[in-house]
């Protein structure tokens, strides 16, 4: 009570009635920033999850060439682990889809959903990690450490699924989607160069990853733009929270220095380095996205 009573001897009661009903409006502007970062967040999660995904479906077994003979891999073993990576995938899908209906239209994933998330790709992983050990006993660097890299990553996405917003999240997965791109790009570009790929095979990963890389264009360029505006819009709100007139410290200075900590500074001050870091991300899959569509085309 004493910091209304000190608020209305300070201030005309006109003035903290603008000023209050400014703060709520601002207030409410923000919690639909929020809720944006949430879903956009999610939607990277998701589109790094396809690329993860796909960037496994890549990696095909070498034909023996002049130079090369075939690697020493137990073949029946790496078709069983294959098969099982990909009937883990369409339900690791399944979910992530589910995930991101849920962050859009609540802002939030459920926790019964979110244990279902964690639970399929960490089995994705281990998966992953198999099938990398197979190709590393038969001397396929590059195609044992995209494996492993792929599953790393569908970790990592499904967290930002879950997570939204979280900065530290978000800066693991760029942090998995950079070297996930490295990865895939040394597999095909030494997959080239050794004619390591059937015809078959070129012809089947252009007929169906070169579509899937190309909707992933679409939509991390769109992303981009997205994540762009919402940035845009969160540095207009901390400018003007943070300028020398701004109504926050109005407030504050009315009531002779009380308070402090949470309201819409601390909100639009919150959003902005994690969707800083998404901006990044999201930058990053539209280039890796590109790569894969170019280097997909350059293999025959």
């Amino acid at each position: 009570m004493s910091f209304f009573r000190n608020l209305f001897k300070s201030v005309r009661p006109i003035w903290v009635i603008g000023i209050l009903l400014l703060l709520g409006a601002i207030g409410w502007a923000l919690d639909g920033l929020e809720a944006q970062a949430n879903k956009s967040a999610a939607n990277a999660g998701n589109l790094s999850a396809g690329m993860a995904l796909t960037s496994m479906d890549t990696i095909k077994p070498p034909k023996a060439t002049a130079s090369k003979p075939a690697p020493n891999v137990d073949w029946a073993q790496e078709r069983a682990v294959k098969s099982r990576l990909d009937a883990q995938e369409k339900s690791l899908n399944a979910l992530i889809a589910q995930g991101n209906s849920q962050q859009a239209a609540n802002g939030a994933v459920t926790g019964g959903l979110a244990g279902q998330l964690r639970s399929a790709a960490q089995q994705y992983q281990q998966t992953s990690q198999q099938y990398a050990d197979i190709w590393a006993k038969g001397n396929c660097t590059t195609r044992a450490n995209l494996a492993r890299e792929a599953g790393d990553s569908a970790v990592a996405s499904v967290e930002v699924v879950i997570a939204g917003a979280d900065g530290d999240k978000i800066s693991e997965l760029n942090s998995r989607q950079s070297a996930l791109s490295k990865a895939r790009q040394a597999y095909l570009r030494e997959a080239k160069a050794n004619g390591e790929l059937s015809s078959q095979d070129i012809t089947s990963m252009r007929s169906t990853l070169v579509p899937r890389a190309q909707q992933f264009v679409k939509e991390a360029t769109g992303l981009v733009t997205e994540v762009t505006g919402l940035l845009d819009q969160i540095r207009s709100q901390v400018g003007s929270l943070a300028s020398p007139d701004n109504v926050i410290g109005s407030v504050t200075a009315c009531a002779g220095g009380g308070g402090g900590g949470g309201g819409p500074e601390d909100i639009a001050k919150r959003l902005l380095s994690p969707v800083t870091s998404l901006l990044s991300l999201v930058q990053g899959l539209a280039t890796s996205a590109s790569g894969l569509v170019s280097d997909l085309g350059s293999l025959g």
